[in-house]
């Protein structure tokens, strides 16, 4: 059975986005992009929101990209790998390339059923689709990569999530940028 998890970059005041929309508070280095690679390798698949997936685009071809940083070509042969799936209600099949799965309807059950089928992780990425997989009692790790910025202003990590959330450290891991990767369990 897979675990469900959310990984994502915030600022120190809980902000995954600027004010702007942008995630340019995120100061990627080769450390950051190897162990990214490295969880992403061994997930058992990504679970994508619909807007999250429509930024995903350039890695169906990045590994060919001559202009491609190598940890850019590393992580376009993992995504092509690795089994894809999008949850949205507005998307349609035939929109999704490769063999990316569309998920539109009982979007907590089909996630359900996914984990129980996953071997390894499945990694969420979309900060509604966590918000409300988060409800549903389905998320079951958080990585954290907490930047060090205050932003301010932006778009706030669970929004619209009002309930307590306990968390048991797993692992947390500093780099050279400054950036904490902290690892937790969903209570």
């Amino acid at each position: 059975m897979g675990n469900l998890v959310y990984e994502l970059s915030i600022s120190l005041d809980g902000r995954i986005e600027t004010r702007d929309g942008t995630l340019d508070f995120v100061e990627p280095d080769e450390e950051f992009h190897g162990i990214v690679n490295e969880s992403s390798a061994a997930s058992g698949g990504f679970v994508y929101g619909r807007r999250s997936w429509e930024i995903m685009d350039y890695w169906f071809t990045a590994e060919e990209n001559p202009e491609a940083h190598e940890h850019e070509k590393e992580f376009g042969r993992i995504f092509n790998r690795t089994p894809k799936y999008v949850c949205s209600r507005t998307l349609t099949q035939a929109e999704l390339k490769g063999d990316t799965k569309l998920i539109s309807d009982d979007v907590p059950g089909a996630i359900r059923k996914l984990k129980e089928e996953t071997e390894g992780d499945l990694g969420v990425c979309g900060a509604e689709l966590a918000t409300s997989l988060l409800r549903e009692g389905l998320i079951d790790e958080l990585r954290l990569w907490i930047h060090p910025v205050w932003l301010g202003q932006g778009k706030e990590l669970f929004v619209d999530y009002d309930e307590r959330l306990d968390l048991k450290l797993i692992d947390e891991q500093r780099i050279g940028s400054g950036a904490v990767l902290c690892h937790y369990a969903v209570s």
